[in-house]
């Protein structure tokens, strides 16, 4: 982990403690969008999808470490069977296989523009998925999900935090260029030293 400018705490002494408790966390980059959007689809079902490794079992079940589009549909169909999903999600995973199908998974997104061109048209995948992607998968340095409910909700138990997203996009920019960063602190604080709270 890098070190963590005093920038970020000084809006709430609670963030010392906090970033004394959080262990570092590598993160590997993974340059596979369709592998990191159905990972996001599925584990956005359950809280703070950093903690979560649904996507990871049920890839490991199926023999996998990494989800290529001609293992889409197996994956799916697996999906279905181990987990209990909202309608939105089964929607979205249609909608991912649909364009597999399509054959728009013939060459890895590189980029925003590229990834947005390809899951523009998936029904149910918006701007949060995006940022997940670019977040935990690519390692961009400066993304803050502002639409993320658990940051949302760690940030109202700073002193005059945001509580609409373009409130919380405002208030992000004082972490330019660590916003990743700023939201892997709040996230880890949630539930400790009073953050979010």
């Amino acid at each position: 982990m890098r070190a963590i400018p005093d920038s970020f705490w000084a809006e709430d002494p609670r963030f010392d403690e906090v970033v004394a408790r959080i262990e570092p966390v590598a993160i590997r980059p993974n340059p596979e969008v369709l592998d990191s959007l159905l990972g996001c689809i599925v584990e956005q079902q359950h809280p703070l999808r950093s903690t979560k490794k649904v996507h990871a079992r049920l890839l490991d079940s199926m023999g996998l470490s990494v989800l290529k589009p001609e293992d889409a549909e197996s994956y799916i169909e697996a999906t279905l069977k181990q987990s209990v999903l909202s309608e939105s999600k089964i929607k979205a995973l249609a909608g991912v296989l649909e364009s597999v199908k399509q054959g728009n998974w013939a060459r890895e997104p590189r980029n925003r523009a590229e990834m947005g061109q390809v899951l523009g048209p998936i029904s149910g995948i918006g701007e949060w998925t995006v940022q997940m992607i670019e977040l935990f998968d690519w390692a961009e340095p400066d993304v803050f999900p502002e639409r993320d409910f658990h940051l949302g909700r760690a940030l109202l138990g700073l002193p005059n935090g945001p509580r609409t997203p373009a409130q919380v996009r405002r208030f992000a920019q004082r972490w330019a260029p660590e916003r990743s960063l700023a939201a892997r602190l709040l996230w880890a604080g949630l539930g400790k030293s009073g953050i979010g709270t």
